[in-house]
């Protein structure tokens, strides 16, 4: 709820500093919850492709070959 209450004001103040026609409350919340369940929708997406991705069993990423250094 309450990120759906400052999405809604969120947009209100940014229809304000932007010179756009004032619109009812419950537009703004509508649009909020869109907004809202799209992320929520964006996240389970992220979680199911960070699980289905192999795991390192603690070993960091490496980017590139590794660089030894002989002293």
């Amino acid at each position: 709820m309450k990120r759906l209450v400052e999405d809604a004001k969120g947009l209100y103040a940014f229809g304000c500093a932007t010179g756009a026609e004032a619109r009812q409350a419950t537009e703004y919340f509508i649009e909020s919850a869109t907004g809202v369940r799209e992320n929520k929708q964006r996240y389970e997406q992220a979680e199911q492709a960070a699980q289905a991705r192999p795991r390192t069993m603690g070993q960091g990423y490496m980017y590139g070959e590794p660089v030894v250094e002989n002293d």
